[in-house]
């Protein structure tokens, strides 16, 4: 692999998330890009170019957006989690498509999909301890629950038969859900604020499954489900800073990136970050120290067979480019001095190069390739 800048573009405020969406019609890949200054771009990615944008009314920061990674024609393209405007969902060249109002500012937000009937949801959380399932065509409640904080995260994940949504708040409490019916499947308690929990195994014969939870003790947590209850963790292992974000690498291997928040209060910006590898009983697989914190992170597979690569946006404005077997760092892309607030990779087409977008605080978009 390797990372080489493509393209800039710039959104004239913080670029704060970016996802991408598939046209149900034409198969076209677009990149949505939320800003702070309540503005949502909307690129070709192909092209190079912003194809239209749209302006909240009255503006409110987008904290974070969701794209329709599936095609549905009727469903919304893009979900935005906003500060005052609740979620908004969005479709490219009708503008908002609808606005569903939440108590408080909504921070989190993901989209689950059904591949056996097509069957879409929006599943977001606010700061009111509310998480909620909305329909993505007509922006209609559909489910919620109650959390005994504020929601920090929701994930979605495909586990056996079913569609589950995971989510977790500031007191400790995590919960997962049927992401269609809003059934509670399990639930948790760690007693600081957890900020990820991913599946490790899927559910065995005995009816068991193990996961992963990472809070703000700097402890990763691994503790089995069974039943409506999670078991107390078999292991807790020691992070050197906060454990910030979690994907699963390999059978086995679970990546855990540490946020330093000298970091995000600006004390210093290149206070070292850390980021590590661990197996399912805890043990620390490698670990490797980088300048300044991640702030996101993809895991980019080619299909070849050969081990995927993770590349790593930090706050220095750099994307590193790691070994998922050792941690070594392979290369780096300097690309800002502010934060890169989120780094998607884009879905292939034949004949193209494998693309990253990367949102920057200093309202840039960035197109990266990323090749073997």
């Amino acid at each position: 692999m390797h990372v080489n800048f493509l393209k800039e573009l710039s959104c004239e405020s913080p670029a704060l998330s970016l996802d991408w969406a598939i046209d149900a019609e034409t198969g076209e890949v677009s990149l949505g890009v939320a800003t702070r200054g309540g503005k949502f771009f909307i690129v070709n990615p192909t092209e190079g170019e912003i194809k239209e944008h749209v302006e909240l009314d009255p503006p409110t920061p987008i904290w974070r957006v969701v794209g329709n990674h599936h095609a549905s024609p009727g469903a919304c393209a893009f979900a935005l989690a906003t500060l005052d405007g609740g979620v908004i969902g969005i479709k490219g060249e009708e503008g908002v498509m609808w606005q569903h109002p939440f108590g408080s500012s909504c921070g989190t937000i993901s989209f689950a999909d059904h591949a056996v009937d097509g069957t879409q949801l929006v599943v977001a959380g606010g700061l009111d301890r509310s998480l909620r399932g909305i329909d993505p065509v007509t922006g209609k409640f559909v489910w919620g629950a109650m959390f005994p904080a504020g929601v920090g995260f929701v994930d979605i994940y495909p586990l056996e038969d079913n569609i589950v949504a995971v989510a977790g708040d500031t007191a400790g409490a995590v919960r997962s859900y049927d992401a269609f019916s809003g059934t509670m499947l399990w639930y948790a308690d760690f007693g600081a604020s957890a900020r990820f929990c991913v599946p490790l195994e899927d559910e065995t014969a005995t009816g068991e499954s193990l996961w992963m939870a990472g809070t703000d003790e700097k402890m990763v947590h691994i503790f089995p489900v069974a039943g409506e209850k999670a078991g107390a963790p078999v292991t807790s292992a020691p992070c050197i800073e906060y454990p910030w974000q979690a994907r699963h690498v390999a059978p086995g291997a679970t990546v855990v990136t540490m946020y330093n928040f000298a970091n995000i209060l600006g004390e210093e910006p290149s206070a070292a970050g850390q980021i590590a590898a661990f197996s399912n009983d805890g043990r620390e697989l490698w670990s490797t120290t980088i300048a300044g914190s991640a702030e996101d992170f993809v895991i980019s597979e080619k299909g070849d067979g050969n081990a995927p690569a993770l590349f790593v946006g930090t706050t220095i404005g750099t994307v590193l480019q790691l070994d998922s077997t050792s941690g070594e760092v392979q290369a780096v892309l300097p690309l800002a001095n502010e934060p890169l607030n989120g780094l998607k990779q884009l879905p292939s087409t034949p004949g193209a190069d494998s693309m990253l977008a990367v949102a920057c605080d200093d309202g840039r978009i960035f197109l990266v390739d990323a090749n073997r």
